[in-house]
């Protein structure tokens, strides 16, 4: 598919920067942050284990939920193909 006058969304995230392309597409112009929050993607994890030489610290769900959710919260369809 080809989309003529594609403005590329300008993010620093690989899921943000493709969704919000699309979104611009359509009349949708939202930030980074705002992406984030409608996607509900950022979350907080400190996991310390004596196995662990250091503890972890994280917090982003699993790729792909990020754009499902922010379609979910504008109400938008989005279909989704895995290969």
């Amino acid at each position: 598919m080809i989309i003529k006058n594609c403005t590329p969304f300008d993010g620093q995230h690989c899921e943000t920067t493709a969704t919000g392309t699309l979104l611009n597409q359509i009349g949708i112009e939202l930030s980074e942050p705002m992406l984030f929050g409608l996607g509900e993607g950022l979350g907080f994890i400190f996991w310390n284990m004596k196995t662990m030489d250091i503890p972890f610290l994280g917090g982003r769900i699993k790729p792909d939920a990020l754009t499902e959710n922010i379609a979910k919260n504008l109400n938008l369809e989005l279909k989704v193909l895995k290969y």
